[in-house]
């Protein structure tokens, strides 16, 4: 039996700024699963076969899915899933129970439960056949990797952990929050505050990203074009003290080298710049009553 909600308070959606940091922190979280996956399982040396591995990873993500379903489900929902591509940047599956309403405990099991469980049974499963570790790995890191949104939605709820009686319905490009009173003034503020616009931390963040990606993915076009074009010889970004990447295309060999923290190194000027530019545009002048 549905619960009768009280006043809508709030909508919590993913804008395209958070979009932009998702992305990148989606990234991040795939180096530290590698780490911590080879911390606590040990180094297997072997990558596996690269197309089992790709259907390793898309299983993954349906099993991660079903996770989310089966737990809308233990707590009386009547989940549905399915895939889209948030802002044409960052593709995703979904599962949703629209309609449904959940209190904030349930909304933290359903949201949390695919990170832990598969996380968790990748491990196991290295750890008992050892010659499945580079498939688990695959598992392990996709998962982690994949489990950023839920990591971000856990960080929305618990803003209204205050709030008396605070429900939560799922839809399927937000999340409604109900509950017994307004919002606190000081919580209406932030998040009124959050949604009209970015501060100096979201552009930067947002600008290295987008300038790191950017000079990565142009290296590998650069390269894909002097191949095509049957260059011979060599081609450098950069001076030889601060190289941003490399081609090589001599003696039949093929060869690209991307140094990532210079490029690092480059994005974050660039996100310095962009962000205090931005900032010293939208400075306000503030008067004293």
């Amino acid at each position: 039996m549905k619960e009768v909600l009280q006043q809508h308070l709030y909508s919590i959606k993913i804008n395209f700024s958070q979009t932009i940091r998702l992305s990148g922190y989606s990234v991040v979280l795939m180096f530290i699963g590698v780490s911590l996956f080879s911390f606590i399982v040990g180094d297997k040396g072997s990558f596996g076969n690269p197309l089992v591995s790709v259907l390793v990873y898309f299983s993954t993500i349906m099993i991660h899915e079903a996770v989310h379903g089966l737990f809308f489900k233990l707590f009386g929902g009547n989940p549905r899933y399915g895939v889209g591509m948030m802002y044409y940047i960052l593709p995703y599956a979904y599962a949703t129970s629209e309609g449904d309403p959940y209190s904030r405990r349930q909304m933290t099991y359903i949201s949390l439960a695919p990170l832990f469980i598969i996380c968790a049974l990748a491990v196991f499963v290295a750890a008992l056949f050892p010659s499945t570790a580079p498939y688990a790995a695959v598992a392990f890191v996709g998962n982690l990797a994949g489990a950023i949104g839920d990591m971000w939605l856990i960080r929305q709820i618990w803003r209204f952990r205050k709030i008396p009686g605070v429900m939560f319905v799922d839809n399927k490009n937000s999340i409604e929050v109900y509950g017994e009173q307004t919002l606190p003034k000081r919580l209406a503020d932030s998040l009124a505050a959050r949604d009209k616009a970015a501060g100096w931390w979201p552009r930067f963040s947002n600008a290295v990203i987008v300038t790191f990606f950017g000079l990565v993915i142009s290296s590998m076009l650069v390269s894909l074009v002097l191949s095509f074009l049957n260059y011979q010889g060599r081609f450098t970004l950069g001076s030889e003290g601060f190289k941003l990447f490399g081609f090589d295309l001599s003696n039949g060999g093929f060869t690209l080298s991307i140094n990532f923290l210079p490029v690092l190194c480059a994005a974050i000027l660039v996100g310095t710049i962009i962000a205090s530019a931005a900032n010293s545009k939208s400075t306000k002048v503030h008067t004293t009553k």
